[in-house]
């Protein structure tokens, strides 16, 4: 049995709110991708016009969700649904009982990852030094910049 349902969340959303509109269908599956299923539904003496309005199943089967992708009129009576696994909502209660690790955050920095999008200096020290009266022989790191012709 699947539920027909309508929902208006975006897709990256791992909660959301369908509602069923149609419930208690019979289908059988013509391609049998858990992912990306084709179910072969009698129109239920309601047109294909109306199938338009469902953008969401839910198979009891499989206990998983699905986005509908494509539907196509096959032959009288019989509608294909093409569908795709909404993996965040169907994994939902999973995701959300997991204990993140927090890599990186915005204001405390964790100096021991190794994180190219975080420089080690941060805020360097600049210094101004005249020459050639305070240069000392104990730093020997040195940018020389010249202006004018030569």
């Amino acid at each position: 049995m699947i539920t027909l349902m309508t929902c208006t969340n975006r897709v990256k959303d791992v909660t959301k709110s369908p509602y069923a509109v149609k419930s208690g269908i019979q289908y059988t599956f013509v391609d049998t991708n858990k992912l990306h299923p084709v179910l072969e539904i009698n129109e239920i003496d309601e047109g294909i016009a109306n199938f338009t309005n469902y953008n969401y199943v839910y198979i009891e089967e499989t206990h998983r969700y699905y986005w509908v992708t494509d539907i196509r009129y096959v032959r009288k009576g019989y509608v294909h649904i093409f569908l795709q696994c909404d993996v965040l909502y169907s994994w939902a209660g999973h995701i959300y009982a997991q204990e993140p690790i927090v890599l990186r955050q915005e204001n405390v920095f964790n100096m021991y990852l190794n994180d190219g999008d975080l420089r080690a200096y941060q805020n360097p020290i600049l210094k101004i030094q005249e020459f050639p009266n305070e240069f000392s022989r104990s730093d020997n790191c040195y940018i020389l910049i010249t202006n004018g012709k030569g």
